[in-house]
Parts: structure tokens; C-alpha cells; sequence
């Protein structure tokens, strides 16, 4: 296991209460602490749709792509796992947002399209999660915006070779 060379100033993160932790110098775990907090930001403000962030990703994957595609396929474009991607379905399709159908060019797997259902919703959710996301950012600047998403998408895409 390795250790962080120094410890970054943590007098900031008070306020979270885990600043006794000894996980707090590490990015990871930084980072997956701001991924459960913005995720039940959104959450929180799903929930007049009947979906969370997750269903949010496929749905919005769906209506962007315009066709029907495999299960697999958007599992493998949003980095579902294969389980959770067929409980995401699952929910979708009791909602009514989307629809499952065997895929004719192969029976084992199944094609999925979103309904005129899902296409509101994605319209309507789109503002408030748009809105979630500027509420969990407001204490960053523009610029420090900016360079932290270019950050977090030069560390996802180096992981991804793991």
C-alpha cells in the first residue's frame, strides 16, 4: 500500500467531521467522498422524477444517441457493470422511460431505446441537475472549475488502463 509523500493541509475540511480520518490525505478518498455528496444532491433532487442520478445517465445516454442500443453497450460506454446495469433497466422500464426488447440481430442480448416518456424526462431533470451540480461546485471559481474537471478527466482516463 502506498503512502502519500506529504500531507496536504486538511485545516479546511473541518467542517466535514472525518477530519480525524486517517483516509483524509488520500485523493481517492476525497474524491469518493465528493461523488457520495453530489450524488445525493442529485438524488434529492430526482426524486419528483421517480429516478436517481444513475437511471439520469442512461436515460440521458439513450436520448442523446437517438437508436436503440445493446445493454451491453451502454454499460460498457458509462462503466455499468453488467448486474447493475439490468436493475437500471429493470427500473427504466417499470417507470416507463424505456423500453427492452430482444435484439433481432442477436437473441441473447437485448436492445434498448428510450420512450417519449423518458425523452420528458430527461428534458425536465436536465434543469434540476444541471442546478444540483452548480450548487455542489459554487465554491469553486470559473477557472478552478475548469482545471478541475480537466484533472479529474486526465485521472479517469489514466485509470483506466487498471
Amino acid at each position: 500500500m502506498s503512502t502519500p509523500l506529504s500531507k496536504p493541509d486538511l485545516t479546511d475540511l473541518t467542517s466535514l467531521g472525518d477530519s480525524g480520518s486517517p483516509l483524509m490525505p488520500y485523493v481517492g478518498f476525497l474524491l469518493s467522498k465528493a461523488a457520495l455528496k453530489v450524488s445525493q444532491q442529485v438524488d434529492i433532487s430526482l426524486e419528483p422524477f421517480a429516478i436517481q442520478v444513475r437511471h439520469y445517465g442512461v436515460l440521458l445516454f439513450l436520448s442523446q444517441i437517438n437508436t436503440t442500443v445493446s445493454q451491453k453497450e451502454i454499460g460498457e460506454r458509462l462503466w455499468i457493470d453488467r448486474n447493475t446495469m439490468v436493475s437500471l433497466i429493470d427500473h427504466l422500464e417499470a417507470q416507463g422511460l424505456a423500453v427492452r426488447t430482444r435484439d433481432p440481430k442477436d437473441r441473447r442480448s437485448y436492445a434498448i431505446s428510450i420512450t417519449e416518456k423518458g425523452r420528458t424526462v430527461v428534458q425536465q431533470a436536465d434543469q434540476v441537475v444541471g442546478e444540483a451540480d452548480a450548487q455542489f461546485t459554487e465554491a469553486l471559481t470559473s477557472d478552478e472549475l475548469e482545471q478541475f474537471t480537466k484533472l479529474l478527466v486526465k485521472l479517469l482516463t489514466g485509470a483506466q488502463g487498471d
